[in-house]
């Protein structure tokens, strides 16, 4: 991400052996991009929409609305997983568009405020994200299945968690 002439942010790529990058068309006031696994596409953030844009051609599409997005994963199987508000908790979306599915709700008995970063673990069902809680003690990184969306709280954190390999 980075911003064009016109001050607006843009995406951006750049092979690496070049130092120039190339703006995406249509991807004016993106933020919070993420990856496909393939690496041939990308999610992120516009105009209160979530969208993705291939990266081998042709205009980005608009896969769901969101209000003030905090983060999204692109998993293995072509599900999407992504915060549409700083006050809710985690929805998935096929990659290709469809109606937005709940992951994670807040959960009322333990103060909980948002779930955000959401950021997808190798098998490509278990989703890492920050729950932010009134519960000093419940404030951190959580896991949740695709399979079985049961969270469980896993540690103390202020900031979400990503997964690389290496």
């Amino acid at each position: 991400m980075g911003y064009g002439e016109d001050g607006v942010a843009h995406l951006f790529t750049r092979a690496l052996d070049q130092i120039e990058g190339q703006s995406l068309a249509g991807t004016e006031d993106a933020s919070l991009p993420f990856w496909a696994p393939d690496g041939r596409s990308l999610g992120f953030f516009a105009q209160r929409r979530l969208k993705r844009i291939d990266l081998d051609g042709g205009p980005p599409r608009t896969l769901a609305e969101v209000a003030d997005a905090r983060g999204g994963s692109w998993g293995r199987d072509s599900t999407i997983v992504f915060a549409p508000n700083p006050g809710d908790g985690l929805y998935r979306i096929p990659a290709n568009g469809g109606t937005p599915a709940v992951v994670t709700r807040l959960d009322a008995s333990h103060a909980e405020s948002s779930h955000r970063w959401p950021a997808f673990l190798p098998d490509g069902q278990t989703v890492l994200y920050l729950a932010l809680s009134g519960e000093r003690e419940r404030y951190g990184v959580q896991g949740v299945s695709l399979a079985s969306p049961q969270p469980r709280a896993l540690f103390a954190a202020d900031s979400g968690a990503l997964w690389l390999d290496g």
